[in-house]
């Protein structure tokens, strides 16, 4: 069903819009709980400071995006045993952690598909729902 050798045909394309479904309603999911809280302080560019709790909702949402991964990995025909799926959360865990970590590793693109909606959605869900994100994290 899910192809991970990447060559652009319809079947590709459906599940490019699945997958940024999925990266959205996780997304969704994740800001649920997640709780804003806007101080009177700022920085040094004077943009507001505001304090992000995410709480379980983005906990549990992050391992649904994990667990999307793997299942999309197997659709793909691509048997994972115990010890890869293993490896691949603390390989997760290690990217969520250090950024840079993210950037070296050879995803397959519908891994960076599913993170990257998942992300962005967040984040645009996040901004909609106070306009001082958006104050926040805009360039000087």
């Amino acid at each position: 069903m899910f192809a991970v050798n990447m060559s652009w045909n319809k079947y590709n394309l459906i599940e490019a819009g699945l997958i940024i479904v999925i990266g959205w309603l996780i997304a969704y999911f994740q800001q649920l709980q997640t709780e804003l809280q806007v101080t009177d302080d700022v920085d040094k560019h004077d943009r507001p400071i505001i304090k992000i709790k995410r709480n379980w909702s983005y906990v549990i949402g992050w391992f649904l995006v994990f667990a999307f991964g793997i299942i999309i990995q197997i659709l793909g025909s691509h048997e994972l045993s115990i010890q890869e799926i293993v490896a691949e959360l603390g390989e997760e865990i290690q990217k969520d952690l250090f950024a840079w970590k993210f950037f070296s590793n050879q995803n397959a693109w519908y891994i960076w598909l599913l993170s990257g909606a998942n992300v962005i959605s967040y984040t645009t869900l996040i901004i909609k729902r106070d306009e001082r994100v958006r104050q926040a994290i805009r360039r000087r």
